[in-house]
């Protein structure tokens, strides 16, 4: 066992010049993950007794942003995802980036008995793979290394038993190389199974909301406006120039919605609801985000529509042109005073949970596409695409929304 010390001088509140000491102890003696391997002891890790086997003839170690943006494919039990390793790099990332998806992973890694393997590797203790940080190095960049330098040292490490190391990234560590281990990313590594395991395919979330990440759909015209970048929108906010809410659809129209803000700040400020009407001004908004809103001039403030519409009323055709009319989307009423109006300009959270319904067997005319229609009638029909869509008709099934792009009028 050998000791790091990092020693970091900080000045009190009262003016004293302190130095902190912090010491950080490495050991050679942590097991790699693998029950196959014949160097590594294999001690108990708390809870953690998960341990990798045979599976598959490599394992995989997912990055920060593969794990947070799918997390279904990489809990999915499915090979080439029966064999996972998650570096203690990757776990604390998760630990603060997200608390639900840090469950699930924790789960995974304490529940015997299931069909896939799932460990952990203490890469921040072990003498063969530590990183010192330097003081110009930025917390995202020392992520990368840790990870970087875990990878190829137990791609090596495993030799031996012939389990080569493949690295799956989302987006962080695209166009990173290493000279042994392989990096490749969630999508394209499902593209080489699919063939074998073709449900993978279904697991797979695009988030991109601000491209076109369908090509199939690439040739529609585009529907709604970009996003603000959330960065600019929030100091906006802060600056009184925008405000935010959580936007509540009405379940009587999902053409409207409101959105509860405050203008001011503490008791002196005064709370009131934005009305957002339409389909552009609602920019792909669903019931429960937490959205950032641009009031419109008071010539343009509009009344409530007094007009329900019927279930089917917000699906698109196949050829991507709304069913709806849209001339009749907003009914005025002269004798009703208008309210502030507004339009979403960016998204700050979503609400893109698991949302229970079935397929609609009415409008399915064959092929891998078909509507999902949610249980809750605030949410919007949900466009899915499966090769299975035949054995899903007429069941019970839970839907979460991978993207919403600019060219289309429902989400997928």
């Amino acid at each position: 066992m050998s000791v790091q010390e990092n020693i970091v001088i900080r000045k009190s509140r009262k003016g004293n010049v302190i130095a902190v000491s912090r010491e950080h102890y490495l050991r050679d003696d942590l097991s790699c993950g693998s029950d196959l391997c014949r160097i590594c002891k294999h001690p108990a890790l708390g809870l953690a007794t998960g341990r990798l086997g045979a599976n598959q003839e490599a394992y995989v170690i997912p990055d920060v942003s593969a794990v947070l943006d799918q997390t279904d494919v990489i809990l999915s039990g499915i090979k080439p995802f029966k064999e996972v390793l998650f570096l203690e790099t990757v776990i604390n990332e998760v630990r603060l980036a997200s608390a639900k998806v840090y469950a699930r992973v924790k789960e995974a890694l304490t529940t015997m008995g299931s069909s896939a393997n799932y460990a952990i590797f203490s890469n921040e203790h072990h003498r063969s793979t530590f990183v010192k940080r330097s003081d110009q190095t930025s917390a995202s960049a020392y992520s990368e290394e840790c990870i970087l330098s875990a990878a190829t040292w137990l791609d090596q490490h495993w030799k031996p038993i012939r389990r080569p190391a493949i690295l799956v990234t989302d987006k962080d560590l695209l166009g990173k190389t290493l000279e042994t281990v392989e990096i490749i990313s969630v999508e394209n590594l499902v593209r080489k199974y699919e063939g074998v395991e073709p449900q993978l395919r279904d697991l797979v979330q695009t988030r991109d909301e601000n491209s076109d990440v369908d090509m199939r759909d690439a040739k529609r015209p585009r529907l709604y406006p970009d996003y603000i970048p959330l960065a600019d929108a929030q100091r906006k906010v802060k600056n009184g120039k925008l405000f935010q809410g959580v936007f509540n659809t009405n379940p009587f129209n999902r053409l409207e919605g409101t959105v509860k803000i405050q203008k001011g700040t503490g008791d002196e400020g005064e709370r009131f609801s934005v009305l957002i009407q339409g389909r552009e001004n609602m920019n792909r908004s669903v019931q429960g985000d937490f959205v950032i809103v641009e009031t419109l001039p008071k010539d343009q403030w509009k009344v409530p529509s007094k007009v329900a519409l019927d279930e089917g009323d917000d699906s698109e055709d196949d050829d991507g042109k709304d069913s709806t009319n849209v001339a009749s989307e907003v009914h005025q009423s002269d004798s009703v005073q208008a309210i502030p109006t507004g339009k979403v300009v960016s998204v700050s959270k979503r609400n893109w949970r698991p949302f229970g319904g079935s397929l609609d067997a009415a409008r399915y005319t064959g092929g891998d596409s078909a509507l999902f229609i949610p249980a809750e009638k605030a949410i919007p029909r949900i466009r899915i695409r499966s090769r299975r869509v035949q054995e899903l008709l007429r069941k019970r099934l839970q839907v979460v929304i991978d993207a919403w792009d600019r060219n289309s009028h429902l989400p997928r």
